[in-house]
């Protein structure tokens, strides 16, 4: 296991340091110490604070980084071993896929066929409003209850369909077999 140099002070049981409450209300903790004669309880809880906390995100570096953590002043070292163990700390997030989280990008697009994209909420509304307009201007053409009667140009129609009529002295039903949009010949 990597080395860490930062240990803790003052630790022992019955150690010379200020309870939490001595030190919540000490004045000098919000102050500073004055000059003068230091009373080593006061400096005691004050150096076991800091060195707890030092301690504990120092060793997180060894272990995480696994590199010496050293008390030799390189900064630099420091900096990039904590970068390091933060990095190896955290999960590794992936692409999202259709049965698993991940990071996914998002897009405006409405076109769009890739499963690497997620449509905005904007992207949603376009679509379906797209589509709620080709509905309602679906639902504003030919009823088939009404059987014909709501077609604007009746002599349009039937010429578009290409129906001729029967052949002078053939039955009605002759006039479906002239027609290709209705033999489905067409």
């Amino acid at each position: 296991m990597a080395k860490n140099e930062f240990l803790t002070f003052g630790m022992a049981e019955g150690a010379n340091v200020l309870s939490n409450d001595e030190y919540a209300a000490l004045a000098a903790r919000v102050n500073g110490f004055s000059a003068g004669v230091a009373k080593s309880r006061e400096l005691n809880k004050a150096w076991r604070q800091s060195s707890i906390i030092t301690h504990i995100l120092a060793d997180f570096i060894a272990k995480e980084s696994g590199n010496d953590v050293l008390d030799n002043g390189n900064i630099d070292a420091l900096k990039s071993n904590l970068a390091l163990a933060i990095k190896n700390a955290l999960p590794e997030v992936r692409d999202a896929t259709l049965t698993e989280k991940g990071i996914i990008q998002l897009s405006n697009a409405t076109d769009s066929t890739s499963e690497r994209l997620a449509a905005t909420p904007r992207a949603v509304k376009y679509a379906y409003d797209l589509a709620n307009t080709a509905n309602n201007n679906a639902n504003t053409k030919l009823a088939k209850s009404q059987n014909g009667a709501d077609i604007p140009d009746k002599n349009a129609f039937v010429k578009n369909l290409g129906f001729q009529g029967p052949a002078p002295g053939q039955p009605a039903s002759a006039a479906q077999a002239s027609c290709p949009a209705a033999t489905g010949s067409q």
